[in-house]
């Protein structure tokens, strides 16, 4: 009986350990894009529906921003390597850009959408890529 309630505390520590390491880290906030100096977000999605697939990206220049551009991609995998299916980019002279694409899908295929972002404020320019999951 000694030996079970012994075993009882080991686990019953051993689990409030681990819930409190898991409720320390995820009560910190995500370390969000630190290189980033005049880009605020850059973000892509992709999913299919009715083969077709779908692809948004936007990206958000601070203040100081006067042009933004976003070329937007849609990928396809093929093996490990991911294979450009469509392409698109849009300039605006503003501290946002979005854009829209949309491809056939291939049955049973795994896309992606990837992102390059770049904006222009008075003394030069940050740019960046993200892609979706």
């Amino acid at each position: 009986m000694k030996k079970s309630m012994q075993r009882v505390l080991a686990v019953l520590s051993v689990a409030a350990v681990l819930f409190s390491l898991t409720t320390a880290f995820a009560a910190q906030p995500p370390i969000d894009h630190p290189n980033w100096t005049y880009i605020e977000d850059a973000e892509c999605y992709c999913y299919v529906s009715g083969g077709t697939v779908y692809a948004e990206g936007y990206v958000q220049g601070d203040s100081r921003v006067t042009k933004s551009q976003i070329t937007l991609t849609i990928q396809r995998q093929s093996g490990s390597s991911w294979v450009n299916v469509t392409s698109d980019t849009n300039l605006e002279y503003d501290n946002y850009a979005e854009l829209d694409l949309t491809a056939s899908a291939i049955s049973g295929a795994t896309y992606r959408a990837k992102a390059s972002v770049k904006v222009w404020y008075s003394s030069g320019t940050e740019s960046t890529t993200v892609t979706s999951n």
